[in-house]
């Protein structure tokens, strides 16, 4: 499709032919059987994506981002012990990626920045265990930049949310100057990305995040230009907060680190109440991220010592 959707149209022919393209992706994003995954469905989804607009805008984002990492999770010896490098506070290693799932915003074998737009997605997101050593950094857009981002809210649970007013006006005015069956396409296509970005999948069967991991790859990597973050709606928040998803280039030239800290997870009931304890902070931050951490203790060092044997810390 053109830039500017305004200069284009479509037969009733084209515009039906989109709309069962689009219905039979979404029946298979609702179903996922097996045998249809490596289907040309699947593998022509996103040469289909082509054919559609990317409405991203540059922004510049005033808060922060946290990023949660459970400690085991990335310590090689999967020991629950302090984390000493910046490396192991970002995205996953490049090294590593040929091990890496399915994600909400990333292919099977591909690294990527996941953030929340503050401490509640950070944390519902992660889920530490009772126990747990986990890190939270903090990552802050640099001054005087601008990030080209993708925001996914074309759902009524989502644009409703007051920082997206601003944004379902400018969506509904662009719409209203469209030929009524490009409306009707792309307002169809836009629901349903929005719908595979908030879907829930299981924890253990991450293949369902196939539809939204495909959309995100080719923003990220194939759309010209390509988009640098993605902005989408936490799900396990329920919507009130969201996430950026980027590739470690964009965090690495556009953001910079600004607060860590190493907490204990000292009670959860299984839901979505966490009790935790704040062990250490990190001192001279780098703010490119690279290097060694320094830490210091927000304990006394008695306090730290039963803490690290009643709760079995390495």
């Amino acid at each position: 499709m053109p830039d500017d959707l305004r200069d284009l149209s479509l037969t009733t022919f084209q515009k039906e032919f989109f709309l069962r393209r689009i219905k039979a992706a979404r029946h298979l994003s609702q179903t996922l059987i097996p045998r249809f995954l490596d289907t040309a469905l699947i593998r022509n989804f996103e040469n289909e994506i082509s054919f559609f607009p990317t409405l991203a805008y540059d922004t510049y984002f005033n808060g922060e981002f946290e990023r949660i990492v459970i400690n085991r999770t990335v310590n090689e010896n999967r020991k629950n012990e302090r984390l000493s490098d910046y490396s192991q506070i970002k995205y996953p290693p490049l090294e590593i990626e040929k091990k890496l799932d399915y994600n909400r915003a990333s292919l099977k074998g591909q690294s990527v920045f996941y953030g929340g737009a503050g401490s509640l997605p950070a944390i519902l997101e992660t889920r530490p265990e009772l126990g747990d050593l986990y890190t939270v950094s903090k990552w802050r857009q640099k001054k005087g930049t601008s990030i080209y981002h993708l925001p996914i809210f074309y759902n009524n649970a989502i644009y409703e949310r007051p920082e997206f007013e601003k944004d379902w006006q400018e969506h509904n005015q662009l719409i209203s100057t469209l030929d009524p069956n490009v409306q009707e396409v792309v307002s169809e296509f836009l629901s349903f990305m929005t719908e595979v970005f908030i879907k829930k999948v299981d924890k253990d069967n991450k293949v369902g995040y196939i539809f939204s991991s495909l959309f995100a790859d080719y923003f990220l990597t194939k759309a010209k230009p390509p988009v640098q973050c993605m902005y989408y709606p936490s799900v396990a928040s329920n919507y009130v907060a969201s996430n950026i998803a980027c590739l470690p280039h964009t965090l690495d030239e556009l953001f910079e680190c600004v607060e860590i800290n190493e907490c204990l997870c000292i009670h959860h009931n299984g839901s979505k109440q966490w009790g935790s304890r704040r062990i250490a902070q990190a001192i001279n931050i780098n703010p490119r991220a690279v290097g060694k951490i320094e830490w210091e203790l927000n304990v006394t060092e008695l306090e730290y010592t039963l803490l690290k044997k009643q709760y079995h810390l390495n």
